[in-house]
């Protein structure tokens, strides 16, 4: 089973029982059909950041989603919260 999670930061207890039951997560940062300007997408990297920190020890976590759910392509964006990822969980 794999449970896909969206637009907001997942509670451990969720993630610990996922854990627990052999559920596979696919997680990803905050936001929804929107990229805003550069103070947001700061912001949005600081996400990526927090959630891969924060969750990194849950072997459920099968996936970082790292972009923006049903937003348009930001190719500088997205590079960025790829090489968050990859730096933070290789």
């Amino acid at each position: 089973m794999i449970a896909r999670t969206s637009h907001y930061p997942q509670s451990h207890h969720f993630l610990d029982e996922c854990d627990r039951r052999g559920i596979l997560v696919f997680t990803e940062i905050p936001g929804w059909q929107h990229i805003g300007d550069g103070d947001w997408k700061m912001q949005a990297c600081l996400n990526a950041r927090d959630m891969i920190c924060q969750f990194r020890n849950h072997p459920s976590i099968m996936i970082w989603g790292v972009r923006i759910n049903e937003s348009g392509d930001d190719d500088a964006f997205y590079t960025e919260t790829n090489r968050i990822a990859h730096d933070l969980d290789d």
